[in-house]
């Protein structure tokens, strides 16, 4: 944990959904306070692959 309480998580999305594949890395980043996690938001490196999969 940096100074400012986020946590970061990096992570490899993989698998397949009515024949599309989604293969993408994202990150997750935490805020943390007083030793809870209170929020996480994602990030997503192709989000056009993600939203694909998806629809």
């Amino acid at each position: 944990m940096n100074e400012d309480g986020r946590i970061i998580g990096l992570h490899l999305n993989s698998g397949e959904r009515n024949s599309k594949r989604l293969d993408t890395r994202y990150c997750i980043v935490f805020e943390v306070k007083d030793g809870r996690m209170i929020s996480g938001r994602e990030h997503f490196f192709h989000l056009a692959n993600r939203d694909d999969v998806w629809s």
